[in-house]
């Protein structure tokens, strides 16, 4: 560290904008951080007391995912009161915790990783943690309650692979909210610096490509709408909304 010099995660805990460096470093991480107009990247950048600092407002989910979906639901009007669900790529369960926030009766919390789930969900009966699954090899024994819908956020794998197991399971009239990663969808040649995908066109495609991939599978596809706030490195994300028909 440059002597004079505070790591930024650290000098966001000193100015009381955040409860710790943990919660400062999420933030970051999230891209609601800016240093000196440009979006901070490493919670370890060295900063000064002349160095002006922005942090956007902490949301209410247990992580920002939530705010995807929360627009989402709100854009497409699908009911989850009362509804069972299956989360896929639920992470920490931000999508999972806006579900349950709207009423939702019982949630199926998929990953193929393992303790991500935020503790507060951990522990809510109207939770199964199904962390280590991988839903590409997913079957309806993985499920004992009928299912009115899903949700889908998955990193490093592309939606057709991702879901192609899934969607044959979904009964008729079933909906689903999928997050779109252009990032994840166009292959590594087409990634631009910091693994970003800036190319609109491109990002349009990805999205015209997957919203026929579900009609092929039997879904109407609502809409395509663009995610209220951006990935990690500032990719700019998608969410589909379908109901399936077939």
């Amino acid at each position: 560290m440059i002597l004079g010099k505070t790591r930024l995660d650290q000098h966001l805990v000193n100015l009381s904008l955040f409860e710790s460096r943990a919660r400062a470093a999420a933030a970051i991480k999230a891209g609601l951080v800016r240093v000196n107009g440009e979006t901070a990247l490493k919670a370890a950048t060295g900063v000064s007391q002349n160095d002006r600092i922005e942090a956007e407002a902490e949301h209410a989910f247990v992580s920002r995912g939530g705010m995807k979906l929360e627009k989402a639901l709100a854009h497409f009007g699908y009911s989850v009161s009362d509804g069972i669900f299956a989360d896929i790529g639920a992470s920490t369960g931000g999508f999972s915790d806006v579900l349950l926030r709207s009423g939702a009766a019982f949630i199926y919390a998929i990953d193929v990783g393992h303790d991500q789930l935020h503790a507060s969900l951990q522990g809510d009966a109207r939770v199964q943690n199904m962390a280590g699954v991988n839903v590409r090899h997913i079957t309806a024994a993985h499920f004992d309650r009928p299912l009115s819908g899903l949700v889908c956020d998955v990193s490093f794998i592309n939606q057709e692979k991702a879901l192609a197991a899934m969607l044959p399971l979904m009964p008729i009239d079933a909906w689903a909210i999928a997050l779109i990663k252009p990032q994840f969808e166009v292959g590594k040649a087409a990634l631009g610096k910091n693994g970003v995908v800036s190319d609109a066109a491109l990002r349009r495609q990805v999205c015209d490509t997957l919203t026929a991939w579900w009609q092929a599978q039997g879904w109407c596809v609502d809409g395509v709408i663009e995610s209220p706030i951006t990935g990690p490195q500032g990719n700019i994300e998608y969410l589909l909304g379908a109901r399936k028909t077939a």
